[in-house]
């Protein structure tokens, strides 16, 4: 398997850990459409204070993917109590100088198909994303585009 290199020099601890990601439920609610309605799931990264300006610049631009980060800081703006039993993933591995990060998480949908009580559905498991032959340059929106 070739080893993932980002090109901004911010990798995910995660990947160099060969660990899931940490994902954690929150207790922000999802505007409701129609009889679909949950709270946010959340992936976290943890970086240094001084990385997470360039981390939201870097990206930025794939809104129609993750995006930048929703949150940065205390977990208990979010709603989650302890960092380190996340509801989902492999604990985070923590330095003194990290700040954990936050993601829009692909798993909200499953929370939300559970909590409107959707009888069947078909997703992904957590921290096994879907695969395509997209790369991430193609999910990249233009300053300033609208998405359809």
């Amino acid at each position: 398997m070739q080893k993932f290199r980002p090109q901004a020099g911010l990798p995910p601890r995660h990947y160099a850990e060969d660990r899931n990601v940490p994902m954690y439920r929150t207790r922000l609610p999802l505007a409701p459409a129609g009889r679909l309605h949950g709270m946010m799931v959340v992936s976290m990264r943890p970086y240094r204070a001084g990385e997470i300006e360039r981390v939201r610049a870097v990206t930025r631009p794939f809104r129609i993917g993750h995006g930048e980060p929703v949150a940065w800081g205390d977990p208990r703006r979010l709603g989650i109590d302890d960092l380190m039993r996340p509801d989902y993933g492999d604990p985070p591995q923590l330095r003194p100088d990290d700040v954990p990060v936050f993601w829009g998480c692909g798993v909200t949908p499953q929370s939300v198909i559970v909590a409107s009580r959707v009888p069947f559905a078909i997703t992904h498991e957590p921290g096994h994303m879907f695969i395509s032959d997209l790369v991430h340059g193609d999910l990249a929106v233009a300053p300033g585009a609208t998405i359809a």
